[in-house]
């Protein structure tokens, strides 16, 4: 991931479909989030939700997602 101005964190593409992926085969939601350095386990919920309605495309380029 990378920190942006303002305290954002942009999680790349990688660490999404890694998370992602992680979560499929039963890793349990906790477990990813310390793996990846993700503080909000919402931020996993979206990334299923996205990869489910759109597959890999949901990560492409220029739809970052980016927390407070």
């Amino acid at each position: 991931f990378c920190t942006c101005s303002k305290g954002h964190i942009a999680y790349s593409k990688e660490v999404k479909l890694a998370a992602v992926r992680d979560r499929l085969s039963g890793i349990a939601t906790v477990d990813v989030m310390e793996r990846y350095g993700i503080t909000n386990r919402n931020i996993v919920k979206r990334w299923m939700r996205e990869f489910r309605s759109r597959g890999q495309a949901a990560f492409e380029t220029g739809d970052e997602s980016v927390k407070s």
